[in-house]
């Protein structure tokens, strides 16, 4: 990150961080299938074991290589999220396998929203999730997301979805979603990025105002994605009941 991108984001609180620490990536260089690994629930469960399987299986990276890597970034994020043991007792874990395809070819930006109802009084705590790219293109993130962000995100949400009491049908509604994406590409196309290294875990804020804007990238070879994002035991129950999916066992 340039000089004044870190002093808008210095504090350990900052919307969006490039952490100190750079993973060991195994040697990876396909994937096998596209899957998704999920996990919701305690973070003393074993369920890294669980994780580094599904690496292997359904990608060339050895194991052990596999695991190592899993276990440093998972140790890597817990270690920097804010709270107490208490307060960072769960979480969710997802590993994306990607193979070449066309549906990010235009960027999807967007801000993360709420992602669990908070407990009480938590709420103004910043609440970040962490990614890194093992292989592949790496996510696309704003190195600032600037006021003048969010007035044009307003200004393309109410230029599709005009709010004249009239409601549009399933397949107007995602042309509609289309063109505001289409829109937001051109309008944020000259937006500085940031820049990701091999390894390098990032740590972006999500339900708030400076959020950062992202995107998936273009995903023109085999990736693979991890992301963590931390909560008490009841906030993350709270998300897995959110999304109809299981507490304290993986998923795929």
């Amino acid at each position: 990150m340039s000089a004044g991108v870190a002093e808008r984001y210095e504090g350990s609180q900052s919307p969006l961080a490039l952490l100190a620490n750079r993973l060991e990536l195994p040697p990876i260089t396909s994937v096998k299938e596209e899957v998704v690994f999920d996990y919701f629930g305690l973070v003393e469960n074993p369920f890294l074991d669980s994780a580094a399987t599904f690496l292997a299986a359904h990608t060339d990276a050895p194991l052990q290589a596999a695991s190592r890597t899993l276990t440093s970034f998972f140790a890597t994020a817990h270690t920097d999220c804010v709270g107490n043991i208490g307060e960072k007792s769960a979480c969710w874990l997802t590993i994306r396998l990607s193979q070449p395809h066309d549906a990010f070819s235009v960027p999807r930006w967007h801000q993360d929203g709420r992602m669990y109802p908070y407990d009480e009084s938590r709420e103004n705590v910043p609440r970040s999730k962490y990614g890194v790219t093992i292989l592949g293109p790496p996510t696309l993130l704003f190195e600032y997301t600037s006021p003048e962000n969010l007035i044009k995100e307003k200004e393309g949400l109410e230029k599709h979805f005009p709010r004249n009491g009239v409601s549009k049908t399933e397949e107007e509604s995602d042309e509609a979603f289309d063109q505001l994406r289409s829109w937001l590409a051109d309008q944020f196309r000259s937006e500085k990025l940031l820049q990701l290294g091999a390894g390098q875990i990032v740590r972006f804020t999500w339900g708030r105002e400076d959020s950062p804007f992202h995107s998936e990238p273009d995903i023109v070879s085999d990736r693979v994605f991890m992301t963590v994002l931390f909560g008490s035991e009841n906030e993350i129950r709270a998300m897995a009941e959110w999304r109809a999916a299981p507490f304290g066992e993986p998923t795929m």
